[in-house]
């Protein structure tokens, strides 16, 4: 599928940027019509982020700011992964620094001591019939060293 690991990596970086765009609309807005996420995800972490979503629709949550991300660095291909989960596998450091989280009265729910750079493992999965597309399959922190 990916002719080299620059091909691999960069598809990857590429739907992770699509991932962020769509969770920060969707997180502004309160959480509303999360389905909105199906396109950049899939799997398991699909539908915990709808569930995350819909608890944040709930509480009269709502976001404000973007997140980006930097370090994009590839840990493994494999195109011969089972259901294509987990095919490309990358690490990366989130930033949030200029995130905030407010409730319906617009008071922060950010906790003063919030890391705003934090480590993390993402996995890519094929998305079947889509030839080339990953979407994000698995989202969590990296304790190992050397990403942010």
């Amino acid at each position: 599928m990916f002719a080299s690991n620059e091909e691999a990596l960069a598809a990857a970086t590429e739907a992770y940027a699509a991932y962020e765009e769509i969770f920060t609309i969707v997180a502004a807005e309160g959480g509303i019509n999360p389905e909105r996420m199906k396109p950049v995800t899939s799997g398991i972490y699909e539908k915990g982020l709808l569930q995350e979503m819909e608890d944040i629709r709930a509480k009269g949550l709502r976001a404000i700011g973007e997140a980006t991300f930097d370090g994009v660095r590839l840990q493994r291909v494999d195109e011969m992964a089972p259901g294509g989960v987990g095919v490309v596998v990358v690490y990366l450091c989130s930033d949030v620094s200029q995130v905030d989280v407010l409730d319906a009265n617009s008071v922060s729910q950010v906790a003063p001591a919030r890391n705003p750079r934090t480590a993390l493992e993402v996995g890519f999965n094929w998305e079947p019939g889509a030839d080339g597309v990953i979407t994000v399959g698995s989202r969590t922190v990296w304790n190992g060293g050397g990403v942010c």
